[in-house]
């Protein structure tokens, strides 16, 4: 037992009554609350029920994290502190799981308690935040993830299902099928009930996006509770709210809303664009395969400011996603040139990949005229209340002023630099010498605007010296005409000019120049303003943006309507994503193996459908060559398992008739199929999987030039996971520094495996030498499952020792990321892949290795250059899609 749990579990036996309590919490309020974590053995149902007894809110979440925190900075009460901890999330969990969460989020870095990250990793995932879920999980023991691991894995397809279901119960089927109109589809990760410049861009996005000939389906976060945003934007007859609600949720967020809108995309036959906002959810919504190439990625999140060097830096976590949102989406809207420079310079996006997208202002909002309604100095302030933008300042100044002071907005930042900001806020907003209209529609807070004397536009010096972006409300009171006062920065002084008087470098300076346009009043725009302005206003935006840039597909658009059908599409999705980039309209039939998720939707697509895709020869492809009409053409695509595996019951039961062309993706399926079902006289062809090798196509990291890998090991006499291990074995014998990572699921993971019981038995004969043989028990790694693009950065051999194989992807993504492809001559691969990839040993492959991976890639860049455009040339998306697509079209 280590020093550290012995004095622990000695701890424990210690009563309260013996310890010193830290001398803040002597006397307080929730001291009885401590003293029920403090019993033993402790009942967190019973901290549970003590917390529950305060009625706890978000002001008392505040009060109990710092008693908390107290009790954690002592080692002596610790444990007690984690008690208290878990049983408080539990008991915020029962009261509110926004709160739980917010509550959970704030102190799980500090108090690293298991019981408390698994509780939070369930609320993630009822609240269907699974990109959290899967972060928080690999901070848990293993033994604890099975469990939390099943719920996340069966997430993404049971919900999928679940959501088209509910909407298209929702909708109804007659409006999904028959209205066929080009699309586009926005969703902003914000929350719509309240007004801030988030909740305001999203608005104004959605009307630029309408009166341009397409229908805006506007994904909203939250469910309407209120119009303040919204009343406007019902208006347009182009612009459809999607609530939470029509999927039976309450909120979506980043990850259950890229979900809702995949939902949304297979129902009402594909997006020409989907437009996002957000760090994480554009990542989200770009990394599904489904949308590839469709994402409009707005983000401004991305960047912070080092206080040491005073300097604008990158998000860590921006860094780690934008090379996969450059592979994956169309393209990224920038709001100012200064972003666009920015994320050119530190994430080197490409300059063809963005477009602007200033702030926009409703044109009737440039035609007010200005209007003063009160003798006194009217000041005005809209929008969030935060530490940072002097709202509480202007309200304490106001007090010993003589002038008038409005603020309006409900939307107050509870911030953790500022402790107790949220409840001082509140205090403020109360006090009886201004007017707080809390929050209003934005025409009545344009209308506020516009009828005062000043604006306070006020933001920390900080804060507007380091950001890229442009304001929306500077813009708004420039438009009606009210002077606004503002923090110096490059970014106002080329909105405003160098010389505009109500410009202050500090807080302090706020009251003399206040005085200084009292005695020397200006007016706004200035022909130099104006001039800015023009570029913001909805009508130029729907030139420069949404005619030029979202809508530039619809005049291609060819009015083909197309059903990809089948099981397991992730194989097909790109291709279905390229065909609604080439104008089409395609709808999305999922089935399970023997029956479709919804056999009404099949019946009504079949007979809409000029043409049918069949994604594998399963009980989709036998039911649709009995169900479409004699004009609809059908194109079946076959891989492996209806060939040689339990699936091919389904082809002899296909009306080939019925069948234009069958697809195969490799020469000896083909074959073997042709003579299995003795179609000698139909069209059968040969096009092979297709690779996204740019998604691939990242740096190595050093730790690669020692690592091989293998991904898929079930089942057993196919994948040769023996083979793999006898390989690393051999290199460890050379060089201790090789390892063997091991990606995908284990036979435990698969539910039919529990069957295969003499297979089962293999599979523990290597476990068992990977357990007690020496080179292997410190060798072999096993790779959780989970995305590959960057995870094959740190694979420097990817090995095939399979006895059979269709295509073998791991081959064809491992090579595009650069690392030594290691062939097996299994049946077929010949026709696939170059000669030189091919082994035909263990001592073969171990020499291969050796030869070509060092302490560095220097010697092998060149070779695997020339793999991955091999790659690229044989089995890209462009040179694969064009052939799927000639194949479904031409007669």
């Amino acid at each position: 037992m280590s020093v550290v749990r012995f004095f622990a579990k000695k701890i424990r036996k210690v009563k309260v009554s013996k310890r010193r309590l830290p001398v803040p919490l002597v006397d307080h309020r929730l001291l009885g609350l401590v003293e029920q974590a403090s019993v033993r053995p402790t009942s967190i149902a019973k901290v549970k029920e003590k917390v529950l007894e305060f009625e706890p809110d978000l002001e008392f979440a505040d009060e109990l994290q710092k008693v908390i925190l107290i009790l954690h900075s002592k080692f002596l009460w610790r444990v007690d502190a984690r008690n208290l901890f878990v049983g408080s999330l539990r008991a915020f969990q029962q009261v509110s799981p926004e709160l739980a969460i917010q509550f959970g989020e704030t102190n799980i870095g500090v108090i690293k308690d298991q019981r408390a990250i698994v509780t939070l990793i369930n609320m993630h995932i009822d609240a269907r935040n699974i990109s959290r879920a899967r972060t928080l999980l690999k901070r848990i023991s293993r033994k604890n993830r099975g469990k939390l691991r099943r719920r996340i894995r069966g997430f993404d397809s049971s919900i999928l299902n679940n959501f088209r279901n509910a909407y298209q119960e929702t909708i109804g089927l007659k409006a999904l099928i028959e209205n066929d109109i080009p699309r586009v589809l926005l969703f902003a990760d914000v929350d719509m009930n309240i007004i801030d410049g988030s909740s305001i861009w999203c608005a104004s996005v959605a009307e630029v996006l309408a009166k341009s000939g397409f229908q805006v389906h506007l994904l909203l976060k939250k469910n309407i509770e209120r119009e303040h945003l919204i009343a406007r934007l019902r208006r347009f007859e182009e612009i459809m709210l999607v609530e939470p609600s029509q999927f039976r949720e309450k909120k979506l967020e980043a990850s259950s809303a890229a979900i809702a809108a995949e939902a949304l995309d297979q129902l009402h036959g594909g997006y020409s664009k989907i437009v996002v906002r957000g760090l994480n959810a554009c990542y989200l919504f770009s990394s599904k395969k489904a949308f590839h190439k469709r994402v409009c990625a707005y983000v401004t999140d991305f960047y912070g400011y080092d206080l040491e060097t005073n300097k604008v830096k990158p998000k860590s976590d921006a860094l780690a996603v934008f090379p996969e949102m450059i592979v994956n989406a169309d393209s990224f809207a920038v709001q100012t040139p200064a972003i666009e420079a920015y994320l050119a310079k530190n994430f080197g996006v490409p300059q063809k990949m963005m477009v602007s997208l200033p702030p926009s202002l409703p044109d009737e909002f440039f035609e007010l005229k200005k209007a003063n309604a009160s003798t006194a100095l009217k000041i005005v302030y809209a929008g969030k209340v935060a530490p940072k933008w002097g709202v509480l300042e202007l309200i304490d100044f106001a007090k010993t002023s003589k002038y008038e002071v409005h603020i309006i907005g409900d939307k107050i930042h509870n911030s953790k630099e500022v402790p107790g900001f949220l409840h001082m806020a509140r205090e403020a907003l109360r006090s009886d010498w201004i007017k707080w209209h809390k929050g209003l529609p934005r025409d009545e807070v344009l209308e506020n605007v516009r009828t005062a004397d000043l604006a306070w536009c006020y933001r920390d010096p900080l804060l507007e010296k380091n950001t890229l972006e442009l304001s929306t409300k500077l813009l708004e009171c420039l438009a009606v005409g009210t002077p606004p006062l503002v923090t110096r920065s490059e970014t106002n002084e080329a909105l405003l000019g160098a010389d505009y008087p109500l410009m202050i470098d500090f807080l302090e300076q706020a009251p003399e120049a206040i005085e200084s346009f009292l005695d020397s009043p200006i007016s706004v725009p200035t022909a130099h303003q104006q001039q800015q302005l023009e570029k913001h206003k909805f009508s130029v935006l729907r030139e420069t943006f949404t005619k030029n840039h979202i809508g530039h597909g619809l005049s291609k658009r060819k009015g083909k309507k197309i059903v990809l059908a089948g099981h397991a599409l992730k194989f097909i999705h790109e291709f279905a994503s390229y065909l609604v980039r080439q104008g089409h309209t395609v709808r999305i039939d999922e089935w399970t193996w023997r029956a479709p998720y919804s056999l009404e939707r099949s019946k009504a697509l079949a007979k809409w459908a000029d043409y049918v895709f069949c994604e594998w020869a399963l009980a989709s492809a036998v039911w649709y060559t009995n169900h479409i009409d004699a004009s609809t053409k059908l194109v079946v695509r076959i891989h492996q398992q209806e060939v040689i595996k339990q699936a091919q019951q389904f082809p002899p039961l296909m009306d080939m008739s019925r069948v234009k062309s069958v697809i195969f993706v490799a020469d000896h399926m083909r074959e073997l199929a042709q003579e299995k079902f003795n179609w000698k006289s139909h069209r059968l062809v040969t096009i092979p999987n297709f690779v996204n090798t740019n998604n691939f196509w990242h740096p190595k990291n050093q730790v690669a030039s020692k690592q091989i890998a293998i991904v898929g090991v079930v089942p057993y006499l196919h994948k040769r996971i023996d083979r793999a291990l006898n390989v690393v074995e051999k290199l460890r014998k050379e060089d201790r520094e090789f390892r063997l990572i091991v990606k995908g699921k284990l036979p435990k993971d698969i539910p039919w495996m529990k069957t295969h019981e003499k297979e089962l038995v293999l599979y523990e004969k290597q476990f068992e030498r990977i357990r007690n043989e020496e080179l292997l028990r410190d060798g072999v790694i096993f790779s959780e499952h989970g995305p590959l693009s960057q995870w094959y950065r740190d694979v420097g051999a990817i090995l095939s020792p399979s006895n059979f194989e269709t295509f073998h992807y791991s081959v064809a993504e491992g090579a595009s990321s650069g690392a030594l492809p290691v062939v097996w001559d299994w049946e077929g691969a010949r026709q696939f892949y170059p000669e030189e990839w091919f082994v035909q040993s263990e001592d073969e492959a171990v020499e291969r290795i050796l030869k070509t991976l060092g302490t560095s890639f220097s010697s092998y860049d060149k070779t695997a250059v020339a793999n991955k455009d091999y790659i690229e040339e044989n089995f890209g998306l462009v040179t694969i899609f064009q052939k799927l697509e000639k194949e479904l079209l031409e007669n």
